[in-house]
């Protein structure tokens, strides 16, 4: 839509889509909050020799799936917005803010292992909340609007804002 100047539904289409995807993935995070097995099923072969140390994999599986539950819904955010600034051109932004979250994720968790010896749910508790961060700042570029003055190819001739047949004061 912001090809025919019209960044209103170029906003309403991405937080239609955020609505969406929200959905899907909180009936997918909620099956592996509340059905893990649903999941890690395939993952065991059946051993009576091995059935308590499976016993506590499945545990610590299923604990984090609830790590992946929490960052589904961040991501599914972060992939609608980063879609929405991208469709815009606003590409130098997420250049800059890829590079920084990169290096952060790659510190943090060299931290997380090295330096303060996290036990996985520790280091899982670190990405989500990285997730967060990236989820945010994308949501806060979306709401400050630069990307709606933005164009990846600029129109010669622009439309006018309002369809054939509608006024101005309408």
């Amino acid at each position: 839509h912001l090809g025919e100047d019209r960044d209103d539904l170029a906003s309403t289409a991405s937080l239609t889509t955020l609505q969406i995807a929200l959905a899907y993935i909180a009936v997918i995070s909620l099956l592996y909050v509340f059905v893990p097995g649903l999941f890690l099923h395939g993952f065991f072969i059946e051993d009576p020799l091995a059935a308590d140390r499976h016993a506590e994999i499945r545990r610590m599986a299923a604990m984090l799936l609830q790590f992946v539950a929490a960052y589904n819904l961040l991501d599914a955010t972060q992939m609608v917005f980063v879609g929405t600034l991208k469709g815009a051109g606003d590409t130098r932004f997420l250049l800059n803010v890829s590079i920084v979250l990169a290096f952060l994720l790659a510190g943090v968790s060299w931290l997380s292992v090295q330096v303060w010896h996290l036990s996985v749910f520790g280091c899982w508790t670190l990405i989500v909340f990285w997730c967060w961060i990236a989820a945010a700042t994308y949501v806060i570029r979306f709401w400050r609007g630069q990307w709606r003055s933005m164009r990846v190819i600029e129109n010669p001739n622009p439309s006018p804002k309002y369809g054939v047949g509608e006024d101005i004061e309408s």
